[in-house]
């Protein structure tokens, strides 16, 4: 998605602008897979907290095998890789939502949302947490006697707190990027204005020396000329 900034620089400097937020992005999700695999042993080691064993051992082993697979698939393709962890992300919140009544697990659900936004760009984050809060209804629905899913309207303030959050706080990061690209735009015009300047004024002195020859020529042929002249 080109941003309003963005489609104000020179479609070299957009792309180079994308490019090293790209960047940026693919060199933070290394604490990221940690984290993940953080959480994936965690869950295996509570696993008895679940209603049933398998339920913790499922979640542990999903938070930590997708994060491998994002580290393998980055290099080919960073979007299919993130675009994983996401969906493990988003299934185990829901699963821990309706296997964990009670507790504050539909809050989890911000957090791929969080991802989203943060490590692909604002509009999936926004579909993202669209996304949610239209499945937290459609749960508190199929499933009236879980007490998580009757307190879908405090986990939907929870998604589009944490999902504003993510966004402010990339601001500062888009912002930097793109008046970075904006000044080198700047100062490649004014190089090329200068360049342009410099040729004509290289063309003007050429002229001015061809013109001095002509002259000089002109009064070796023609002695009184020259005597006129002076």
């Amino acid at each position: 998605m080109v941003s309003p900034k963005a489609t104000r620089m020179l479609p070299s400097a957009v792309v180079k602008y994308h490019l090293t937020l790209r960047q940026l992005q693919e060199e933070s999700i290394s604490p990221l897979i940690i984290i993940s695999c953080a959480a994936g042993l965690i869950a295996v080691f509570l696993s008895h907290l679940f209603p049933q064993t398998w339920q913790g051992a499922l979640l542990g082993l999903t938070l930590m095998l997708t994060p491998l697979l994002t580290w393998a698939l980055r290099e080919h393709s960073y979007l299919a890789g993130i675009w994983l962890l996401f969906a493990s992300w988003l299934g185990c919140a829901l699963a821990m939502a309706l296997w964990l009544p009670g507790t504050a697990a539909t809050g989890l659900l911000a957090l791929p949302v969080a991802l989203a936004a943060l490590f692909i760009d604002v509009r999936a984050g926004f579909l993202a947490g669209l996304g949610a809060s239209l499945l937290l209804p459609a749960i508190a629905y199929a499933f009236p006697n879980n007490a998580t899913a009757r307190n879908w309207g405090v986990a939907w303030a929870i998604i589009w707190g944490i999902f504003l959050l993510a966004w402010l706080s990339s601001r500062p990061t888009q912002t930097a990027i793109h008046w970075s690209w904006e000044s080198y735009d700047q100062a490649r015009k004014q190089l090329e204005l200068a360049r342009e300047r410099q040729a004509e004024l290289r063309g003007l002195h050429l002229q001015v020396t061809h013109q001095r020859r002509l002259l000089r020529r002109l009064l070796l042929a023609h002695p009184d000329a020259q005597l006129s002249y002076r």
